[in-house]
């Protein structure tokens, strides 16, 4: 059985980050301009997904320094419908 991945960008993280729908996150390839006003190019890379010992799912969002932990399970029910 094969599965058609789509991939969403994640409310409020838009250009950022998006979800696919088999589950998996990835960070956006992006321009960025550093302290020293110099502008790079962040690649898309797929983020680590870290699996907790009663099996929920996280990944670890990071952004203007702050970091924040999303369960994949509410990213799959809000992005995709699933329930």
């Amino acid at each position: 059985m094969s599965y058609d991945e789509r991939w969403l960008p994640i409310p409020g993280w838009e250009g950022w980050y998006s979800v696919s729908s088999l589950g998996r996150v990835r960070s956006e390839q992006r321009k960025i301009v550093r302290r020293d006003n110099v502008t790079i190019v962040i690649q898309e890379k797929p983020r680590k997904v870290i699996t907790w010992s009663n099996g929920r799912k996280t990944v670890r969002l990071r952004r203007d320094g702050e970091q924040f932990t999303l369960r994949i399970d509410w990213l799959m029910d809000e992005m995709f419908g699933r329930k």
